[in-house]
């Protein structure tokens, strides 16, 4: 029985069934002895065979969020349970067994309890096609998730739409399948979530990334319609810009040419060709083109104009040390960028004690402080004391 199955087609591994019979034939096979497609089918059968102990462990996790023990608090006394501000989450509490028996984080093992229950609850068909091996784990994660936003009827209907074709698909694929289907299910919902994900609209301030030091990454969020517009303005620039003998590779354009918007700004006081500010809730696309020709002008911050702030010791500076630059809205870097963006920068003489840091060189002082001395603050403390 093994020997014709592990030297069959694709079909007739197919065909065998997950569970003991197919693991049985999976034990006995040795890749080393097979051809190139045999070796295929051996990994297209295991992997049939991981989904089906996958919904195993699944369905023994929803069911620990339903003995006794972890269905309620049996931890707490009567009068904690009678309180209306005692809680309890089954969830967490099979999660937090599961954490510690098997070393996963706790976030990572409430969110395995939480898909367990989530599919035996409310996506029993896309559980049971994990189960029989027709769709992997990946998957079924994608469907709940996709999902998650409709009612249970739609949720329902848009589960029997994508599960015939759901293990054939890739997950991009899927993903927009199942995109589609959700909005096509409930348009008005959708344009609900529409304006409330517009809501959320923001630039994120820069963050430490990567192991490269002086590397950053900011992050956009908003409508879909805004950042394509975006994304296709700084493409084709970067396209048009791009020569001959220039060195930079595409994405590198796009970011100098978005990067060079604002160190521009910083010079002239305005943000040129960005449309100005919206009245709220106008619509971004169609209000584009309000104030283009001048641009929004930049705010003032401490009295002095928005600046990006470098602090570095001086003998770093001439190059005769190489201690690490201060970069406000990033951290530390290293002494030859921050000697590269002094290249470019307008100094400001801070003379500071030596041994405790105190400003020693500021003005007169008065009740309102004098400039240069909320300049050296804003430089020293970098948040607020």
């Amino acid at each position: 029985m093994v020997a014709e199955l592990v030297s069959s087609p694709v079909p007739e591994w197919a065909a065998l069934p997950v569970g003991a019979e197919l693991a049985a034939v999976l034990e006995e096979v040795d890749p080393a002895a097979l051809g190139d497609s045999g070796v295929v089918d051996v990994v297209f059968a295991a992997e049939r065979q991981i989904a089906h102990l996958r919904a195993l462990q699944l369905r023994a996790m929803a069911e620990l969020t339903g003995r006794e023990n972890y269905a309620s608090c049996r931890g707490c006394g009567d009068a904690d349970a009678a309180s209306l501000r005692h809680t309890h989450d089954r969830v967490r509490a099979a999660g937090s067994e599961l954490s510690a028996a098997l070393a996963w984080t706790p976030g990572h093992a409430d969110a395995r309890v939480a898909l367990a229950v989530e599919l035996g609850e409310d996506l029993p068909a896309t559980l049971a096609a994990l189960d029989a091996g027709l769709i992997d784990e990946r998957r079924a994660e994608l469907i709940a998730a996709k999902t998650r936003v409709l009612d249970p009827d739609a949720r329902g209907r848009v589960q029997e739409r994508v599960l015939p074709t759901a293990g054939d698909r890739t997950l991009r694929q899927l993903a927009r399948d199942l995109d589609r289907l959700v909005i096509t299910t409930d348009p008005a919902a959708a344009d609900e979530r529409r304006r409330q994900g517009r809501e959320q609209r923001r630039v994120q301030r820069p963050a430490p990334y990567g192991d490269a030091d002086g590397t950053s990454i900011m992050c956009l969020t908003g409508p879909a319609e805004d950042l394509a517009a975006l994304w296709t303005a700084l493409d084709a620039a970067a396209r048009a810009a791009r020569g001959g003998n220039d060195p930079r590779t595409l994405d590198q354009l796009r970011f100098d040419i978005a990067t060079g918007l604002g160190w521009t700004a910083l010079t002239t006081g305005h943000l040129g060709g960005c449309g100005g500010t919206q009245e709220p809730g106008a619509d971004t696309a169609a209000g584009a083109h309000a104030g283009a020709s001048t641009g929004q002008r930049l705010a003032a911050r401490q009295g002095r104009p928005a600046t990006v702030n470098l602090t570095m010791p001086l003998d770093a500076l001439v190059g005769a040390s190489d201690d690490p630059a201060w970069l406000d809205g990033h951290g530390w870097i290293t002494a030859q960028a921050g000697r590269l963006i002094a290249t470019d920068a307008t100094l400001r003489r801070l003379v500071t004690d030596p041994v405790d840091g105190r400003l020693l060189d500021y003005g007169h002082t008065t009740y309102q402080p004098p400039q240069a001395l909320v300049d050296f603050i804003i430089a020293r403390d970098r948040t607020c004391r």
